[in-house]
């Protein structure tokens, strides 16, 4: 019988944690594991994945549902992503053992938010990071497990430009800058919008694809209006079509100040699109600038623009940029790797 695991997760959303997770997931049957999972945001009533229905930050209802949930599934391992599922998690786990993926260190934080995360710290079991930068943050108990991302699905997702352009009233003559963040202060979204102006009046012909949700996203709207006109920038909101969209992309843009590879900008390396980032601790252990994509400065709208242009100008740079992305992905951030690599924690 496989062993099983009981994922925990703030919600399921697409993005960060919730997408690792699932991709890991996936993984884990072929390594002779059986995951089931827990939205503690979820619906309590649902077919495909049983939720906990929390409505407050401490919620004891939905910590009992959480309780029930591991009872259910009796797992050998409960595996919170997110420090909020591991302060529940924590409480829930019972005699299955407890491990716990971080995203990213947390900033200062109030003294109650301190007093939770110490303990689901002592009670856990193994604690991941993503990048030896947040293990050190997390203390020495942090393992590194780097995220992975579906190579061979993002490799192969063709996808039909010019059907895509006219789907979305684009020219046929447009080059297309993508770009997929949650719509968060953090991930510097409205530099890149600036920074979209700027291309606008270097190359009318660009157009840039803005891909994702989040609480800023009205606020982005409005200074997308202000800063530029919604014929160059597309705000599209949540997509399910991302490996389309990346593949009808002549570039793609990241930025925000990350200290661990961003999946975001990971899958569109795999995709195959040429990749300018910020020169941040996570994208530079990514990129390798001039190599495998072009690093500018933190918020340097010039210099992105300039990048932006090299790439534009120059296919035969941007195609082998593109080419030693994705095997550069495939060889160190494969999914596969990184669910080998829990699964081989989950044995010790």
């Amino acid at each position: 019988m496989a062993d099983r695991v009981l994922f925990v997760l703030e919600s399921g959303g697409p993005g960060g944690l919730a997408t690792q997770a699932r991709g890991v997931a996936g993984e884990l049957a072929a390594l002779g594991y059986d995951a089931e999972w827990c939205l503690l945001d979820g619906p309590v009533a649902s077919n495909a994945e049983p939720g906990c229905g929390r409505r407050l930050p401490a919620d004891p209802l939905a910590l009992r549902r959480l309780r029930r949930a591991v009872r259910q599934a009796a797992p050998a391992i409960v595996h919170a992503w997110g420090p909020t599922a591991a302060a529940y998690g924590a409480w829930a786990a019972g005699s299955a053992k407890l491990v716990v993926t971080v995203g990213r260190a947390g900033a200062a934080e109030p003294a109650w938010a301190r007093l939770i995360h110490r303990g689901w710290r002592r009670r856990a079991d193994a604690i991941v990071a993503p990048s030896s930068e947040v293990a050190d943050a997390l203390g020495p108990e942090a393992t590194v497990v780097p995220p992975g991302v579906p190579i061979a699905e993002a490799a192969s997702a063709e996808a039909s430009r010019e059907q895509l352009l006219a789907e979305l009233r684009l020219p046929a003559s447009a080059r297309v800058i993508a770009i997929v963040s949650r719509m968060l202060p953090r991930k510097r979204v409205k530099e890149l919008v600036w920074c979209a102006d700027l291309m606008r009046v270097l190359r009318d012909e660009v157009r840039v694809l803005v891909i994702g949700d989040g609480p800023q996203l009205p606020a982005l709207a409005r200074f997308a209006r202000m800063a530029s006109d919604l014929e160059h920038v597309r705000l599209l909101g949540e997509r399910s079509d991302l490996p389309r969209l990346l593949g009808a992309a002549d570039v793609y843009w990241h930025a925000g100040d990350e200290q661990s590879p961003p999946l975001a900008l990971l899958e569109a390396m795999a995709a195959g699109v040429p990749v300018v980032a910020d020169q941040t601790p996570g994208a530079s252990q990514t990129v390798v600038n001039n190599e495998t994509g072009l690093l500018v400065p933190l918020g340097g709208r010039a210099e992105r623009a300039r990048a932006t242009e090299r790439l534009l100008t120059e296919p035969d740079h941007a195609a082998q940029l593109a080419a030693n992305a994705q095997a550069d992905i495939a060889k160190r951030y494969a999914i596969g790797r990184a669910a080998r690599d829990y699964a081989a924690m989950y044995q010790s």
